[in-house]
């Protein structure tokens, strides 16, 4: 099948990036797939001796094709494509040759894909100068932040101890997770340090409301064992009883 739209552009606003699309890389992949091959205007192409009309936000395909195109087994294409559906993000209908789909509120999101080469207005003269002007000082600050942090020294250590200080919960977790696991490698500059930062919140989140002594003792208990740990099995071994667990298991961990 051919693909009747490679032109033009799609928007993706900054919003998504709190929706539980984006929380998930299959999904949003999938999600993306589908905006970049929807039509943004009315189709219509010879099928089987009749005429097939594909609206706006339309686009068809088949399995075969869609995972080809997105790198996916099937089964993750199907799961993320059902999510679509649930969410009422998009529709399907297929046929025996093909599938239909459909993204709903396509032109409530995605509008005319034209520039509007209108005029510029006084008052947008205006408007465009103070954004501009603002995105000066912006970046100005930005700027500055970064000089100054390029100033001081990376110090591991002590981003360690403001850890353990932070308001946020999931924090402090992360700091004992990196202060006891014994395997990990310290980050070397602020980009690592924030990107491994970023890394666990997801398992530290699993944590949650558990008390710190209790999250230290597990980590403490699994550097005993021979048990390749990292954040998430701490969520696993939380609430048994280590001492049981140790006396009933020996073999699995030290043998």
């Amino acid at each position: 099948m051919k693909d009747f739209q490679r032109q033009g552009w799609v928007r993706f606003y900054r919003k998504s990036i709190d929706s539980t699309v984006w929380k998930n890389q299959t999904i949003w992949w999938v999600w993306s797939w589908c905006l970049l091959k929807a039509n943004h205007q009315q189709k219509e192409f010879p099928f089987n001796g009749s005429d097939i009309v594909l609206n706006k936000g339309d686009f068809i395909t088949g399995i075969k094709i869609a995972c080809a195109e997105l790198k996916l087994t099937p089964q993750k294409y199907r799961t993320a494509i059902n999510y679509l559906k649930k969410t009422k993000r998009i529709t399907t209908k297929s046929t025996n040759q093909f599938t239909l789909i459909s993204v709903l509120k396509w032109q409530e999101y995605q509008g005319d894909n034209k520039q509007n080469n209108k005029p510029i207005t006084n008052q947008q003269q205006t408007d465009n100068k103070r954004i501009t002007t603002n995105k000066n000082d912006k970046k100005e600050k930005n700027d500055k932040n970064i000089a100054d942090k390029s100033a001081k020294p990376f110090s591991f250590s002590s981003l360690l101890k403001e850890m353990k200080d932070n308001k946020n919960n999931l924090i402090p977790i992360i700091a004992l997770y990196w202060e006891y696991n014994r395997k990990l490698s310290s980050p070397e500059n602020y980009d690592q340090y924030k990107s491994k930062l970023s890394r666990e919140l997801r398992p530290a989140k699993s944590l949650k409301g558990y008390d710190l002594d209790r999250i230290k003792e597990v980590m403490i208990w699994l550097n005993g064992t021979k048990i390749d740990w990292v954040l998430s099995t701490v969520n696993k071994y939380i609430d048994k009883d280590l001492v049981k667990i140790t006396k009933e298991n020996t073999g699995d961990f030290y043998n």
